[in-house]
């Protein structure tokens, strides 16, 4: 799932058939952190991603969906943003992942470069980390690989905030590993955080940025929620344990978003449900 203008939008996934989807439903945040309707966007992704085996991004207007289908895509799909939360038509940028594809890879955009990280390749996970540049129009610029993951990872989860990219590997640590942006769209040598997440393996858990703390919510599946300040220099303070979910999460694509205050977990591979928080009572919970 993914956020922009006060709306939410789940992308592809598997209808109540258990069939795989390529459609965009989308919501309005209200104030008191209730949704409106969902509604179905008129324009469905182009292809079978593979339900939740891709990542997704937002950044300057535009939704980014890259990867799926067991590693098979190297596509990269685009659409804009419009009035009222609908989505234009997708369009196919110019410029693939220059790789054969990549399935369940970790996906974010920060200060006009948007990053692809990990993923199942051929062979298996890998610890690769592309980059390209955003263009207005949407499209990227060409691919180039940059600083690479500490362990290969894929079905991982990953979050920006103050110039630093976070991911949770899926190697069965309780790691969470941070890297600076630098100015030209490259990244730094990756960092192990002194403090680890409490909750051990974060295999397919979702991660959140809002008023300065990073939350860590499911995985494998679980219902637990942690949360821990970030720090100036990248790195967290020591996690603590916030209100747990309602039921058990996890999900192979980050189904966690923040809009206007509220942390919503959207959902999962084969479930609807849609669990909301404010961001002020899950920290006083823990």
């Amino acid at each position: 799932a993914v956020s922009a203008n006060g709306y939410i939008y789940s992308i592809a996934g598997y209808d109540d058939g258990n069939v795989r989807s390529t459609s965009i439903q989308y919501a309005k945040a209200n104030s008191d952190g209730t949704l409106g309707a969902w509604a179905t966007s008129s324009n469905n992704l182009p292809n079978d991603l593979g339900g939740t085996d891709h990542g997704s991004a937002v950044a300057n207007g535009y939704i980014y969906v890259i990867g799926g289908v067991n590693s098979t895509v190297s596509s990269v799909y685009y659409t804009k943003i419009l009035t009222g939360g609908e989505t234009a038509p997708w369009s196919t940028n110019a410029n693939s992942i220059p790789i054969s594809g990549r399935g369940n890879p970790q996906v974010a955009a920060s200060n006009g470069f948007i990053y692809v990280l990990g993923g199942n390749a051929t062979g298996g996970a890998t610890t690769s980390v592309i980059y390209a540049k955003l263009s207005s129009d949407g499209s990227t610029g060409p691919w180039a690989s940059t600083t690479a993951l500490i362990a290969a990872s894929a079905r991982g989860a990953v979050a920006t905030a103050n110039g630093y990219l976070y991911s949770l590997p899926t190697d069965g640590s309780a790691l969470v590993n941070y890297t600076k942006i630098n100015g030209d769209g490259s990244l730094g040598n990756w960092v192990t955080n002194i403090n680890n997440q409490p909750g051990g393996t974060s295999n397919a858990a979702s991660i959140v940025v809002a008023n300065g703390y990073l939350y860590l919510l499911g995985g494998n599946p679980s219902k637990n929620v942690y949360y821990a300040k970030l720090n100036s220099n990248g790195s967290t303070g020591v996690w603590d344990t916030a209100s747990s979910l309602p039921a058990a999460r996890s999900s192979a694509t980050n189904n966690a978003v923040v809009i206007n205050g509220y942390i919503y977990y959207v959902g999962q591979s084969h479930a609807n449900t849609v669990f909301y928080t404010s961001t002020a009572r899950t920290q006083i919970s823990g």
